[in-house]
């Protein structure tokens, strides 16, 4: 088995440099620790699997190196092996798995390992989580049907080995046994006191059953489990040979199947997960770019200036990775242009269909649009250095692509063949250089990312424009690095996905997006609890009103954080189940465009309620609730209440304790707020 190090023995996964981390956070997720097409974010704090976030509405199951099978509680949501004969007729059952068994629903059981298919004949032996701290052993011989139901009592949520044992006791009843662990990278050799409960007369488990086993569901659709198993072993005699033997854990992440260490092929079965409720994770990997996400105003600009305005011979070089190479809306790539051929100088750009496409102003009521004979043959999001060239005497125009690398290509492969254009000169366009879209309010806006954009005068000639994103931290403007030196701008939309200069991982937030961390009693808090919320974010000034930017409230009882932009200032508060509301006076919202620490901090022992922006914090209030503000609502981050926010977040963490003023000092020198 391989070794487990995201929360499996090495404390807050073996990451000790981030502050959210090494303080102590039950709930803590940076974007950095994030992966890239997963539909869930791994809690690094000490609540382990317990709290990890699902993103938006629809989840699926899917394996996570190092962690395992992770399932999102819905229908048609498991990990399966074909039935095995030496599954059945026996007496006696062995089931151990490590995992967080993480369903607290009071009436509701969730199925942990079954060889059940809701039909007699095809029904043999199952295990099911119920209410949050009991159990439920079924068993059917083929014709009748018996269960064991036992309370284990506090039942612990982190992640966590499990073995359940099936035996018929010296009077002829059915007994079950059950032992829990901690984690570690091996099954344990002892396992201490059990946890034992008895049931009706002992049946030999169904020999005529042929179903499946299945992990996290009894057939595809009924008692679909929120755990996670990171390893499953099934035995037939106690204390014998592995007849299943699955390590999820050791293998690559989205593994939909595999072969399991006992030899049979396990398959990962998981509906959807896309939905229009996802937050974007925009990766870093040491390489800074600017992301655009292919909305109206979401682009990058530079004015209009003699050296760009190019009539002749003319080179564009782009390093680029879209979301989509055969996008279903044409992606500009560079544009000097408005939307007429009477101000139509360069653009060039991709087509729906992967096509290079170069346009041009050959007269002042007429422009030619030339297309490449070839596609491009790239995956989604692989980035890619893309060529034109325009030879004004020849009116030839040529399409070239090359591998990605960080500086401009000095071999590159033609895109299919050469082809024929009008000779002469282009038009004289008074547009800026675009990038991204040759207008930010007309169409054809890019999606993906931005690395690098060289134009030349001529063909192999004069560099008059060298937009190099890869340089660039600023999130606003920079001078490109030509001669020249034009300032190119960020621009960004009043609503919605926002450009993004990237030099860190970020989560992307707009209209709708958020993620949910399933209710659970280390995020709720009494009457006598301190704690604090922190939300690191970036805020661009462009909704009206209130943006949400955290929530667990559930019947007008928990917390939420906010921001009223109209006012620029913080707005948290807490609502008791006696009906008490207190929300502190406001403390400003922080710098526009900056990274931003937003606190919510409940001090019990001095009696107050403050919010904290950076290293500032509002006025303390006296804490004068009396009743809890525990709830069964989920935690959401990027909505509270009905209002979501359009932001960049950095990372979210919950501690069950109030930081003090040294504390969130680390936090903010950490994230480099300001």
């Amino acid at each position: 088995m391989t070794a487990l190090g995201l929360g499996l023995g090495l404390p807050f996964g073996g990451r000790i440099s981030n502050p959210l981390y090494s303080l102590g956070a039950t709930f803590a997720v940076d974007a950095r620790d994030a992966s890239s097409n997963s539909q869930w974010v791994l809690n690094r704090g000490t609540g382990d699997r317990a709290l990890d976030p699902q993103y938006g509405s629809v989840g699926r199951a899917e394996i996570i190196n190092g962690v395992g099978l992770r399932l999102p509680g819905a229908s048609g949501n498991y990990a399966s092996i074909p039935h095995n004969a030496n599954l059945v007729g026996s007496t006696e059952l062995e089931i151990i798995f490590l995992g967080a068994i993480t369903n607290s629903t009071v009436g509701s059981n969730h199925a942990l390992i079954a060889k059940w298919a809701n039909s007699s004949a095809t029904n043999s032996w199952r295990v099911d989580s119920l209410d949050g701290n009991r159990f439920i052993f079924f068993y059917h011989d083929g014709t009748t049907g018996r269960n064991i139901n036992f309370a284990y009592g506090t039942r612990p949520t982190d992640t966590r080995w499990w073995r359940f044992v099936f035996q018929c006791n010296s009077g002829g009843n059915a007994r079950i046994d059950v032992y829990s662990q901690p984690a570690s990278p091996t099954v344990p050799i002892s396992w201490g006191t059990a946890t034992v409960a008895t049931g009706t007369a002992c049946v030999s488990l169904n020999p005529a059953d042929t179903s499946e086993v299945r992990v996290g569901i009894t057939d595809n659709t009924s008692l679909a489990s929120t755990s996670s198993f990171s390893r499953v072993i099934v035995r037939t005699t106690i204390g014998g040979s592995n007849i299943v033997d699955i390590d999820f854990a050791a293998q690559p992440s989205l593994t939909s199947s595999f072969t399991a260490t006992s030899g049979q092929t396990v398959t990962v079965t998981a509906v959807s997960g896309v939905d229009t409720n996802d937050p974007l994770l925009l990766t870093h990997t040491g390489t800074n770019y600017l992301y655009l996400p292919g909305t109206q105003n979401n682009w990058a600009s530079s004015p209009d200036a003699a050296a760009v305005d190019i009539l002749s011979n003319i080179q564009i070089a782009a390093h680029i990775a879209l979301d989509d190479w055969t996008p279903s809306l044409v992606n500009t790539i560079v544009g000097k242009r408005s939307g007429g051929p009477t101000n139509f100088g360069y653009h060039f750009k991709v087509s729906t269909s992967g096509n290079l496409v170069f346009e041009y102003g050959d007269t002042a009521v007429s422009t030619a649009t030339r297309t490449s004979t070839a596609t491009i043959s790239a995956s989604n999001e692989q980035a890619l250095w893309v060529k034109v060239t325009r030879d004004a005497a020849s009116g030839a125009v040529e399409f070239f692509t090359a591998p990605t690398q960080s500086t401009e290509p000095t071999t590159w492969t033609q895109l299919g063949a050469t082809v024929a254009g009008a000779i002469g000169s282009m038009a004289n366009s008074g547009d800026p250089i675009g990038i991204g879209a040759y207008n930010g309010s007309f169409n054809e806006q890019l999606t993906g990312r931005i690395y690098k954009v060289v134009v030349r005068n001529g063909i192999g000639g004069t560099i008059v424009f060298d937009a190099d994103f890869t340089r660039n931290t600023s999130q606003t403007s920079f001078s490109e690095s030509s001669s020249n030196a034009a300032t190119v701008t960020i621009n960004r939309s009043s609503g919605g996905r926002k450009a993004a200069m990237v030099v860190r991982p970020i989560w992307l937030l707009a209209t709708d997006d958020y993620f949910t961390v399933p209710t659970n009693d280390a995020i709720n808090f009494g009457n006598t609890d301190s704690f604090t919320v922190i939300y690191i974010h970036r805020q661009w000034d462009t909704q009206t009103n209130f943006g949400g930017y955290l929530w667990k409230e559930g019947g007008s009882i928990g917390y939420q954080m906010a921001a009223w932009l109209t006012t620029r200032s913080v707005l948290v508060q807490i609502r008791d189940s006696v009906g008490l509301v207190q929300t502190p006076s406001g403390a400003p919202l922080g710098n526009q465009g900056t990274v931003t620490v937003f606190g919510l901090l409940r001090n019990v022992v001095a009696d107050t309620l403050v919010n904290v922006v950076n290293n500032s914090t509002g006025t303390p209030q006296t804490d004068t609730t009396t009743g809890t503000l525990s709830n069964s609502a989920a935690l959401v981050i990027g909505r509270a209440g009905g209002g979501y926010s359009d932001v960049e977040v950095l990372a979210v963490a919950v501690f069950r304790k109030a930081l003090t003023a040294g504390e969130i000092a680390q936090i903010v020198s950490y994230y480099g707020a300001t």
